[in-house]
């Protein structure tokens, strides 16, 4: 490969003309595979232990090839004096460092530039050397000399204008006369260069990406409160939403609207996490907000007869989906105020029919305000989806939470089109990360939120991992990750002391801006079903990571 100039520039581009002149000779006459690099400048701190000070170094031409090895090289060009009697050095009559001197001194700073940077497979000795010859050299391209050198000189690191025809050879001989050249290993040669050459790029953080691509989404779901705010003249309406489409953002504006007004409200959701988390960021004196069996447990507890939990699980499915909605209903007479002037529900694919009656029984007027907000691809429970009557129904039909890829995924998981806002944001489709073991889906998950937590400096409030199983029966996770905290807990998620681990289905109606899935095998009805995965999947909104050696969940998503 013939001789190369970097940086990659036209030599006309060179702003000084004898430096000019000098990587001409040099392109001309140097051989194969040399790489010449012009104006090569470093910042380094001084050679003292203690110093803290850094001391700024250029050299005008550094020159590498792998058989020969490494050449510093000065260029002064202009009239050049030296005074033997003083010692001193004149550039048009002007004092000149010794350019020897300098270029002896820039050749120990490239040494030990290279030697901290690199790592070489060759034993260099003595142990601060380069695996190669290296060495300095001066050239004056506008002057020819004579006579005897000084002290400091040598013929053999020296040219001057008469040997620019040539400058190449000169260079070549330059090194030589430091040492024989012996050819470098393809991996260290690698090596000198990468010192020499900077690997810096600049690529943009992923919270920066992403706060941009936030400020989209939450402009989307603004565009969407607006429409819906005209179904506001009517007292009981039936929203239904696809996953992102906001309508627990809009079930909960809906609410605080009708506590402002100064009614006694209630927003009830299905999912105990999700209604800790609304009760912790939208708080009002006329505004309460319960999920529905907590509500059941609130009502019942102050009742005669008190609130009873059979102890085995059987008892309990049964008891909470048939009987504590049944004990509310009759313990609402028997309270002196527990009714609400309006009601909101969110998640109410979730409710069965036989909870409707409870629900309006918690109303103070017979057909009072109701809005029923719910997702019929996200009914994981079978309900029936059968709703109380409603004077307008409205649906919002397009992701303004999801970015465009991770919307694609989602409608992938349920074979259909998921509709996206033309100006809802790219995002980036779901990285599927293939772990044939619980030890290496282990390593991946703590590679993962090294590189967010740690390279990325992502508050754990915004990660959240999610898996078909609790903690404690989880294959992958075990005891925990090497390195990083998890908790079942909200509060400490959201107060950034860890990473919130949920099943998937507990963690329905929130989101995280990452999400990543584990313990994801092929879908099982009854245990992980499409639906699950289009639940889980649709949580990220912006990142969406999914450790699996599932070949089914990879084709699901549309990644393969």
């Amino acid at each position: 490969m013939p001789p190369r100039l970097l940086p990659q520039i036209s030599i006309n581009e060179i702003p000084t003309g004898s430096e000019r002149v000098v990587a001409r000779a040099l392109l001309e006459t140097l051989g194969d595979g040399w790489t010449v690099f012009h104006s090569y400048s470093w910042l380094r701190p001084g050679r003292s232990l203690k110093s803290t000070t850094l001391r700024e170094g250029e050299a005008d031409f550094v020159l590498f090839h792998p058989d020969h090895g490494l050449l510093v090289l000065e260029v002064k060009g202009g009239r050049i004096e030296y005074q033997p009697e003083t010692g001193a050095w004149l550039q048009g009559g002007k004092p000149l460092r010794d350019p020897f001197d300098q270029a002896r001194r820039n050749e120990h700073a490239l040494v030990d530039h290279v030697r901290e940077r690199a790592q070489f497979q060759t034993p260099c000795l003595p142990l601060k050397d380069l695996p190669c010859p290296y060495g300095y050299a001066v050239v004056f391209p506008d002057c020819n000399f004579d006579g005897t050198l000084p002290a400091g000189a040598h013929p053999d690191i020296l040219a001057g204008a008469a040997d620019l025809p040539r400058l190449g050879e000169r260079m070549l001989h330059a090194l030589q006369s430091r040492g024989q050249g012996v050819r470098l290993p393809a991996q260290d040669a690698k090596q000198v260069t990468r010192a020499l050459q900077s690997t810096f790029r600049l690529v943009e953080a992923l919270s920066s990406r992403l706060a941009r691509d936030e400020e989209r989404l939450i402009q989307l779901t603004e565009q969407q409160a607006e429409a819906l705010e005209g179904l506001y003249c009517n007292r009981r309406v039936l929203v239904e939403g696809v996953a992102g489409s906001g309508k627990t953002i809009l079930g909960l504006r809906r609410a605080l609207a009708f506590a402002e007004e100064g009614t006694r409200t209630l927003f009830l959701c299905f999912n105990r996490r999700l209604a800790e988390h609304l009760g912790q960021v939208a708080q009002h004196e006329n505004l309460t907000i319960r999920h529905f069996h907590g509500l059941c447990r609130d009502v019942c507890v102050t009742a005669p007869g008190g609130f009873q939990v059979p102890e085995e699980r059987e008892a309990q499915a049964r008891f909470w989906k048939e009987e504590a909605p049944v004990q509310m209903f009759l313990a609402l007479d028997d309270l002196p105020e527990p009714r609400f002037d309006a009601i909101v529900v969110d998640e109410a694919q979730d409710f069965q029919a036989s909870w409707w009656d409870p629900v309006e029984a918690l109303l103070r007027e017979p057909d009072g305000p109701l809005y029923i907000f719910f997702d019929r691809l996200q009914n994981l429970y079978g309900a029936a989806l059968q709703f109380p009557r409603t004077q307008a129904v409205f649906q919002l039909r397009v992701n303004c939470r999801n970015t465009r890829r991770l919307a694609e995924a989602c409608g992938s998981v349920l074979r259909q089109e998921m509709k996206v806002s033309p100006f809802s944001p790219e995002g980036a489709s779901p990285q599927v990360h293939r772990a044939e073991s619980p030890e290496t889906a282990r390593k991946t998950c703590t590679t993962l939120l090294n590189r967010l937590l740690s390279e990325e400096r992502f508050p754990p409030s915004r990660v959240a991992i999610l898996g078909p199983y609790t903690r404690q029966k989880s294959p992958s996770l075990g005891p925990g990750l090497q390195w990083h905290k998890l908790t079942e807990k909200h509060d400490e998620w959201q107060a950034d002391r860890a990473v919130l681990y949920s099943t998937i289905r507990s963690f329905k109606g929130l989101e995280a801006d990452v999400v990543i899935l584990v313990d994801l095998g092929d879908f099982r009805e009854g245990l992980f079903e499409r639906s699950d995965l289009y639940v889980a999947a649709s949580r990220a909104k912006h990142r969406l990571h999914v450790v699996t050696d599932s070949d089914e969940i990879e084709e699901a998503l549309g990644v393969r």
